[in-house]
């Protein structure tokens, strides 16, 4: 979890890697698509934060591409507009944020 003033540093040729696990990522209440729910936190995650730096010549790899498949069949669900659909002027993605699976 970030925290208020403060800076995070990725090194030159330093790599933060996400883990393609769900049950490594906690959840919490956020929103997606619109509507109050259930959301798994991301790899930099914080809430009501000031003063955040994310500095350097390194890499942030959340993996995203195993995560394109659970997202696209979970927003069909939560937005009710079929897997994979979108709004009009909607791009599909909300920045760190995947909806958790409904129980």
């Amino acid at each position: 979890m970030l925290k208020s003033n403060m800076e995070f540093e990725v090194l030159s040729g330093g790599t933060l890697l996400g883990s393609p696990n769900f049950e490594d990522y906690s959840t919490m209440q956020g929103r997606w698509e619109g509507l109050e729910r259930t959301i798994f936190t991301s790899l930099l995650t914080g809430e009501g934060l000031e003063n955040i730096s994310i500095t350097g010549h390194g890499q942030l790899d959340g993996q995203g591409a195993l995560w394109l498949g659970p997202h696209t069949e979970n927003r069909g669900d939560a937005a009710g507009h079929g897997a994979g659909g979108s709004r009009a002027g909607e791009s599909g993605w909300r920045a760190f944020a995947l909806a958790a699976p409904s129980a």
